[in-house]
């Protein structure tokens, strides 16, 4: 080798010892340990290591040292951070596992400078960290240089670094530390409006590392919420909702489709017992700018904070026998003469029905009726219009009433002054109270709509509902029409289950598989449970205004009209006694979303979340024509809401519940605690599918790819509006 080889040689290397001093001094103002700012290991060498592993040995002083005082220091999840002075830059990556070397046997040559000695025959090695690199930040040699200096900021400098997918392997021998929690956050550079928790290690909060991302880069991609019953969804989807209100105040809409009613108080302060106030909970509130006292109640300060300001909550009133029951209990005496009068005459109502209205108890002749409402608008369209509006504002006023004791119970917990006002008379069908609490003033509102299916499109019993199989559709899109033009000939309103009894029908039922004529007959009673009615009148279509389907051209009024004067709407389907009436109440709301998706007025953004989105978005793989019309709905609300602004936030038990095309558009998904079978089917990395089953409450995982490294982890805490942990 020449002589000008060598000394090119050993330029390079004094070039690269001094980058590797730099990297290295720069690092220890990064890295903090009990005894100060210094390496805890280094990047080693093992043949056996795969592409996306970097290996890190801790020496044995080190882990001896400070695994017993800090145990999650150097566990699965927990970040190192590695300088590379061959690029100049900062690596940050996530420990993916753990190895404690067997000891060696003591030999003369063994060197007791780098090895401890547990008893007279056997040494410990080093400790090895398999770690994953997720992001490198590029920073320079004269920024790192300026730091050193003390001519710049290290954490200014981290910020304006390059941040990039690592991609290549830092070099052996580069030092590796342990990063502040702050300066992981800088690095990974999670900036946006809407808070997804505190950075978490697996499932223990780093605090003061707030994950968080922007409405137009993530929200309007949509997002995913998985998790078992008990794992804390509803608690993340409100704290999500009321940081993006927060965040983005009126120009944000929030219409919130509750399967179960559980958002319905959400104009409220949430309220976490003082024994539910651990370390841990107030760790990964902090990320919302929450403080509070480890064993006292939460939140603390100004409860108006705390709430998502003026929502409506909307209640469904479906047409059962608890609705019947309530009615009786609170209509005016007027109304039920005229209802009971009517019925005592009603030809077609249930002689049992018929006779407790003329001449027994009127609440048992409803309990006879749950389609009392149809019964009427065959026999009388006046009545029945007039019916369902008065139903609509006595329960407005119920639901108000409800609503406002849930303030009072919510405030004098958390021992804010309070004062209630409510209006006497819904003002078009909404009820109005004021609220005085803490300091500060906002109003209440709540309405309800009588939930009848009043439809004169029929192709929706077969094309457009869950309770039929592909063959029971095939055989209504044969049979329908002719049967539904019998039954037309005798009156303008029917059930479903009227067809039943046409002369088509039953002739043509009479030749099919009995399976697929047993499914058509329990399907259709299904949908008269569900409140459908079928009707070729237009006009009265129209001139209801309930929550119907609706013919092609007839926008669906009540739902819509409302959001231009809110912040919001709650859709509390929690009075549904069943799962058709909340499936097709859903399906029916999602279209008209769909179809009215530029109607929501001055809001520059619009967060749609469906709370038990299973109940409105099964699976469609054995449902393949129901599968394309529900496909072509979600469509135009997910691919056309984003243009909008919208962003829409699906809540469910596990990703396979849903359609492969709702999957597919949600860009953000986050995984809370599920089963292992279902945890499986998610291709997280390993440390994350062993550890996730196993989750505490409020944890999760979140999959996206505005997250470099694809995956992180996130600690959420009891809901912040309207929820109750007990």
């Amino acid at each position: 080798m020449s002589d000008g080889v060598v000394e090119r040689f050993e330029e390079l290397a004094k070039k690269y010892a001094e980058r590797k001093r730099v990297m290295e001094e720069l690092l220890k103002l990064y890295v903090r340990n009990l005894e100060g700012f210094r390496k805890i290991g280094f990047v080693d060498f093992f043949e056996d290591v795969r592409g996306d592993e970097v290996p890190v040995s801790v020496p044995p002083d080190v882990w001896v040292e400070l695994g017993p005082k800090e145990p999650d220091l150097f566990a699965r999840g927990s970040y190192l951070l590695i300088a590379d002075p061959r690029t100049a830059s900062l690596i940050l990556g996530r420990v993916k596992d753990v190895v404690r070397p067997k000891p060696m046997p003591v030999t003369s040559e063994a060197s007791l400078s780098v090895n401890i000695s547990f008893d007279d025959k056997h040494l410990v090695r080093h400790m090895r960290l398999m770690v994953q690199p997720v992001v490198s930040l590029h920073v320079g040699e004269e920024d790192a240089r300026r730091v050193l200096k003390g001519e710049a900021d290290a954490l200014e400098v981290l910020e304006a670094g390059e941040r990039s997918a690592p991609r290549a392997p830092p070099d052996q021998l580069s030092p590796a530390g342990v990063p502040r929690s702050e300066v992981i956050g800088k690095i990974l550079g999670f900036e946006g409006e809407v808070t997804f928790g505190s950075l978490g290690v697996l499932d223990q909060p780093l605090e003061g590392v707030r994950v968080s991302f922007s409405w137009s880069g993530v929200m309007v991609k949509h997002v995913l919420v998985t998790g078992t019953t008990g794992s804390g969804k509803t608690s993340f989807l409100k704290n999500l909702l009321w940081s993006a209100r927060e965040a983005l105040g009126e120009d944000l809409l929030q219409v919130i489709i509750d399967a179960n009613g559980d958002f319905s108080i959400a104009n409220f302060p949430g309220f976490v017992k003082g024994s539910k106030v651990t370390a841990r909970v107030l760790k990964a509130l902090k990320a919302y700018g929450v403080e509070g006292e480890r064993g006292r109640p939460l939140p603390r300060g100004d409860p108006c904070r705390y709430r998502l300001d003026n929502v409506v909550v909307s209640t469904f009133l479906l047409t059962d026998q608890s609705v019947a029951s309530e009615f009786f209990r609170s209509a005016r005496k007027e109304v039920l003469e005229a209802v009971k009068d009517k019925l005592c005459r009603m030809r077609g109502l249930p002689e049992p029905a018929r006779k407790e209205a003329c001449g027994g108890s009127f609440q048992r002749a409803l309990s006879y009726a749950p389609s009392l409402l149809y019964d009427l608008f065959v026999s009388d369209d006046l009545l029945a219009v007039e019916l369902a509006k008065e139903i609509s504002e006595i329960m407005s006023l119920r639901t108000l009433k409800a609503l406002l004791e849930e303030a009072k119970e919510t405030y004098r917990r958390l021992g804010a002054p309070y004062v209630v006002s409510a209006s006497e008379e819904p003002r078009e069908g909404l009820a109005e109270a004021e609220v005085r609490a803490g300091g500060c003033s906002f109003k209440l509102f709540a309405t309800s709509r009588t939930f009848v299916f009043l439809t004169s499109d029929f192709s929706y019993l077969y094309d457009f509902n869950p309770f039929f199989t592909e063959a029971a559709r095939a055989f209504l899109e044969r049979t329908l029409a002719d049967a539904v033009f019998e039954m037309e000939s005798k009156r303008n309103v029917f059930k479903p289950s009227d067809l039943l009894d046409t002369k088509i029908m039953k002739e043509e039922l009479s030749r099919i598989h009995g399976a697929t004529a047993t499914n058509i007959k329990t399907g259709f009673r299904n949908l008269d449970r569900a409140g459908v009615v079928l009707t070729s009148n237009v006009q009265l279509a129209e001139l209801l205004g309930l929550y119907a389907f609706l013919p092609a051209g007839v926008s669906s009024q009540g739902l819509l009209d409302l959001v231009p004067e809110t912040g919001g709407v709650v859709l509390d389907l929690g009075g549904a006694t069943s799962r058709f009436q909340k499936s097709m109440a859903g399906y029916v709301l999602l279209d008209t979303l769909a179809k009215g998706i530029e109607g929501f007025g001055r809001a520059k953004y619009a967060a749609v979340a469906i709370d038990e989105a299973h109940l409105f978005f099964p699976s469609s793989d054995e449902r393949e024509r129901y599968g394309a019309k529900l496909e072509s709905m979600i469509e135009r609300l997910l691919r056309l809401g984003r243009r909008r602004g919208v962003g829409v936030i699906l809540s469910t038990h596990r990703p396979s519940d849903l359609s492969q095309l709702a999957l597919s558009l949600t860009n953000t998904k986050v995984y809370f605690r599920n089963d292992e079978r279902t945890v499986e089917g998610l291709k997280l990395p390993k440390e994350l599918a062993e550890a996730l089953p196993r989750f505490e409450d409020y944890a999760a995982v979140v999959e996206s790819y505005s997250v470099l490294g694809g995956f992180v982890t996130v600690v959420n805490g009891p809901a912040l509006v309207g929820h109750k942990t007990v």
